[in-house]
């Protein structure tokens, strides 16, 4: 049986009802056959325009960095081509065409600028749309006006505090921004509230809330401010400004003085300082011809320490530093003067002895000295005394000699020795004569500053 082919009229109708729809059906193509191109996309014609509704509920959701997003419902009648969205920079326009959405099932569009009209923080957009037909004709009905503004740069953030008294450094920290477009801070600071600022830090993230500013000088006084940074690194209005102070060092200690001498030690002492916080005091001196040396720390509870390698007639110089818990010094104290006790000698010489005599110091533990005797190599000689005197006749007349003195206690331990003493013994006579001991060359003892 053969079957009945439908008549050519009811096809040509049900064609025409398909192109109404908006559905081109799809053919399939004979083997061998080449695919036809594309028809081109008819050009939107404003004049003259055709009548079709507008979109409904137009909607454009602000807030949004540098975008807006449009939504929109469908003209769902036949006859409907796609959308003609068109912006303006005022609700009275003027406006023009923003984007052509060739199919009426997209209901949403987003508005990023263009080279023409970029889309910055802050701006505000007005749209509307209207639905265009098939052969792309715009219809003459718009949509009432959506506007929206893209979001501003970013608020500073809430909650900024610094914390003072903190050595040579300020450690910063504020809340988090909860504003969504935020891609980390901007910390600044000057010496005066006023400013001028310099930035310290550009901290990335929306959650790094912490600053330590290191590296400052003590008793610094600094004003912070803090700033919100977008996507795009623009940074928006600062916050209030916040003063800090860096932790004072401890004041010069005062009064350092020279408590008291003995052969080979120097006592200093000083008035304690003010701070609670003091770990304690170093002692450092200048000898010629050396670096400043340490001679000792002592606890803040201490106010008196010893030089215990003061070498005999040799000058020094001392001053104080204090010390804090947190490792920061005071500047040095005024220096002040002191010279190592010498032996006190006396000597004489004839042609045929040498009288030597000096200050025995019983009275700080010495019960015997050792003098050494330095002349041509076969004049050197020692000798072990117990009283404080040396008779030397093993001389030469018209010889020059140098001796040296060294004291020494029971248990052994020694004071430093003495200078060379030089003695020319005479080559003739019959008396003794007086040696004159050369005339001091080193600075006498400064007062103690008050």
């Amino acid at each position: 049986m053969t079957a009945r082919r439908p008549p050519i009229i009811a096809v040509l109708l049900a064609c025409a009802a398909i192109a109404c729809a908006g559905w081109t059906p799809q053919w399939p193509a004979w083997p061998g056959a080449v695919e036809p191109a594309a028809a081109p996309e008819p050009a939107l014609v404003y004049d003259p325009p055709v009548d079709l509704p507008a979109p409904e509920a137009v909607q454009a959701a602000s807030g949004q960095y540098r975008e807006i997003p449009l939504r929109w419902d469908p003209v769902l009648i036949p006859g409907v081509a796609g959308y003609v969205v068109e912006g303006a920079n005022a609700a009275a326009g003027p406006f023009r065409v923003r984007a052509t959405l060739r199919d009426r099932g997209v209901l949403a569009w987003v508005d990023r600028g263009d080279a023409e009209e970029p889309l910055g923080d802050a701006a505000t957009r007005f749209y509307r749309l209207r639905a265009f037909a098939h052969d792309g004709r715009v219809s003459s009905t718009a949509s009432p006006v959506a506007t929206a503004t893209s979001a501003p740069l970013p608020a500073p953030p809430s909650g900024l505090r610094a914390w003072s008294r903190q050595p040579r450094s300020i450690p910063l920290t504020w809340n988090p921004s909860r504003d969504p477009t935020v891609a980390g801070y901007t910390v600044e600071r000057s010496p005066n509230p006023g400013g001028p600022f310099e930035v310290v830090a550009e901290l990335d993230g929306r959650q790094s809330t912490h600053l330590l500013d290191a590296g400052l000088g003590n008793l610094r006084v600094l004003h912070y401010r803090v700033s919100s940074r977008n996507l795009g690194g623009e940074r928006g209005a600062p916050s209030e400004v916040l003063r800090a102070v860096t932790k004072p060092a401890p004041l010069p200690p005062i009064s350092l003085r020279v408590e008291s001498q003995r052969l080979g030690t120097t006592s200093l002492a000083w008035e304690p300082n003010v701070e609670t916080d003091l770990l304690g005091y170093r002692l450092q001196r200048w000898h010629k011809g050396h670096p400043v040396q340490t001679v000792t720390y002592v606890g803040a509870d201490k106010t008196r320490a010893d030089d215990i390698r003061v070498d005999t007639d040799e000058h020094y110089e001392y001053s104080l530093v204090a010390v804090d818990l947190d490792g920061l010094e005071s500047r040095p104290s005024a220096k002040i003067s002191a010279t190592g006790l010498g032996y006190e000698w006396h000597a004489s010489a004839s042609p045929s002895e040498v009288r030597l005599s000096w200050n025995p110091r019983t009275d700080e533990g010495f019960v015997r000295a050792r003098v050494t005797r330095s002349g041509r190599l076969w004049q050197e000689r020692a000798f072990v005394t117990e009283v404080a005197e040396l008779h030397d006749r093993e001389v030469a007349p018209g010889a020059t000699y140098h001796y040296q003195i060294q004291l020494e206690r029971s248990d052994g331990t020694q004071a430093p020795v003495s200078r060379p003493i030089e003695i020319a013994v005479p080559r003739t006579g019959d008396g003794f004569v007086e040696i004159q001991a050369p005339a001091s060359r080193i600075p006498q003892p400064e007062a103690a500053p008050r």
